[in-house]
């Protein structure tokens, strides 16, 4: 009973979040994205998620592909806070877009179908590294 129990959730949660349609960012856009995501790799300073955010909110035009673009990089980047450091970067950009006041809200509403497909790998790999350790609990 368990097994089918979970297996209806999965089924439920894979109904209310299907994987977004993949949208392709284009080489121009690749690049600087990869860039921004590899600069976060041993640190989060303000400056380096002041600068990702701003090139996401300049691109806005293109944030679905920019969200895709993240959502298929992060399952591969090798530790957990290098994917955290993306999380917060994602952070600082939906709360400037919120502070903008702005009803539209663009770059959120382009995340929002990614955002799980983001988290997801993130909370696996903190949750298998070191359950309880501060990876985990970020």
């Amino acid at each position: 009973q368990a097994t089918q129990s979970a297996s209806g959730d999965l089924s439920e949660l894979l109904r209310r979040w299907p994987e977004p349609q993949v949208t392709p960012l284009g080489p121009e856009g690749e690049r600087p994205v990869s860039d921004i995501i590899a600069s976060l790799e041993r640190a989060a300073s303000r400056e380096i998620i002041h600068h990702g955010r701003c090139w996401i909110e300049a691109n806005a035009h293109a944030a679905p592909a920019i969200a895709c673009y993240i959502m298929r990089r992060v399952m591969y980047l090798p530790t957990c806070g290098h994917r955290i450091n993306v999380l917060f970067l994602l952070h600082d950009l939906f709360q400037n877009e919120v502070a903008k006041q702005d009803p539209s809200r663009p770059v959120i509403s382009a995340f929002k179908p990614y955002l799980v497909w983001i988290l997801r790998p993130c909370f696996q790999m903190a949750n298998s590294m070191s359950p309880s350790g501060e990876d985990c609990s970020k």
